[in-house]
């Protein structure tokens, strides 16, 4: 029996169940389903087991309204999609993570589309979005404000069609099993109580720690369980006081901090207090300042005894309801509409730029462990992410 500080739950590894596939991959969000389409693709042959405890509509990645950035356009290049993620993170960025990701983004965008996604586009070209802490309009979207959930459901519908993928919901991960320095299992707990995984490698796409903050935009599951995991297991997290707040969720009983994407900002929105006072006039980026900036502004507002608005009044019924269609479906619920109302918002935790630590090849010290998205951490976002890094 093995009952102590290193295991969550006391158990018998001679008494559970064992079921053994090539790769078993801990969630099934962007990260994860990605991760089982390419392991899929360079292995053919090989068995992939994805868990989960939430269903899929539950999945953080799904939520994602902002988009997806690369530089694609005339006057844009990777070396400044690089420097603005650097500038984001305030000096502490892994400079070659930075580096990696914008000049490879480039080549993965390319083969989505060649996959087949659609992201939205004008007569002849692409729609280039502008977000917070971006230089140049680089941000692609599906659907308007539904990208996370385009996304997803593309690599889960490419994840469907493989034979050797299989997807197992309602599954907790409890503890890794390990021996000499090796990964050799995952103790899991279902419906039908403990049972052990095993496989050649395990990958942690298991998200981030957002939710345990009481104001978050985040699903209740996001809790860090990936990273309590890994820890328990001896592994180094990193950087995990590195939390970054969104500044618009909206702030009406009953909206659960609703994210409003910075988006709307990008097409001109403002921030105003109960005054009718902008207050990020003064930035020379003003209501598209990096996210940490925006945030404390919105705080120190609300910390002064005022109310904050977002004022998008300026983009009409017609276009507000085209480019963010789940955020004014949303808002109605409330009665309030982007073309006609103040919108009242408050800051929420929203993404976790810390976790387990890894290398640029997602490998943590545990041969046959890695970690991949928010769950992970080899310090790209460094101590604030840039917007539309995410995805």
């Amino acid at each position: 029996m093995q009952a102590n500080a290193r295991f969550l739950a006391a158990f018998d590894s001679k008494d559970l169940s064992t079921e053994t596939f090539d790769l078993v991959i801990v969630g099934t969000g962007l990260a994860g389903l990605a991760t089982a389409y390419y392991a899929q693709k360079a292995g053919k042959d090989k068995s992939i087991l994805l868990i989960s405890k939430a269903r899929q509509s539950q999945i953080n990645s799904t939520m994602a309204q902002g988009g997806i950035c690369c530089a694609l356009g005339k006057n844009d290049s990777w070396r400044e999609h690089a420097k603005d993620t650097l500038a984001a993170g305030r000096g502490l960025c892994n400079e070659k993570a930075a580096k990696t990701l914008a000049r490879e983004g480039v080549e993965r965008i390319r083969e989505l589309m060649n996959l087949g996604i659609q992201f939205d586009a004008g007569d002849t070209s692409l729609q280039l979005g502008l977000e917070g802490g971006h230089s140049k309009r680089r941000i692609l979207h599906i659907n308007g404000d539904r990208t996370g959930l385009g996304l997803s459901q593309f690599y889960l519908g490419l994840v469907r069609e493989s034979r050797n993928c299989f997807r197992l919901p309602g599954t907790q991960a409890i503890d890794v099993l390990a021996k000499n320095g090796r990964y050799t299992g995952l103790l899991v707990e279902t419906e039908g109580g403990f049972k052990v995984l095993k496989s050649s490698a395990l990958v942690f796409a298991s998200g981030g720690y957002s939710s345990l903050y009481a104001h978050t935009t985040n699903p209740v599951e996001t809790i860090g369980e990936g990273a309590s995991i890994c820890y328990r297991a001896g592994l180094p997290l990193m950087d995990l006081e590195f939390e970054q707040f969104h500044p618009t969720t909206l702030s009406v009983e009953g909206a659960g901090n609703f994210l409003i994407s910075e988006a709307v900002r990008g097409e001109g929105a403002l921030l105003v207090n109960d005054s009718g006072k902008r207050f990020m006039a003064h930035e020379p980026l003003k209501e598209l300042a990096p996210r940490d900036v925006v945030s404390r502004a919105v705080y120190a507002q609300l910390q002064a005894g005022r109310k904050v608005f977002l004022d998008a009044r300026h983009l009409g019924a017609r276009y507000a309801a085209q480019r963010f269609p789940f955020i004014s479906e949303r808002l109605r619920e409330f009665g309030l509409s982007l073309a006609r109302d103040l919108i009242p918002i408050e800051p929420a935790a929203h993404f976790s730029c810390g976790g387990i630590q890894t290398d640029l090849q997602a490998r943590t010290p545990l041969k046959g462990v890695l970690a991949v998205g928010e769950a992970a951490c080899n310090g790209l976002h460094g101590a604030n992410r840039l917007a539309s890094n995410s995805l």
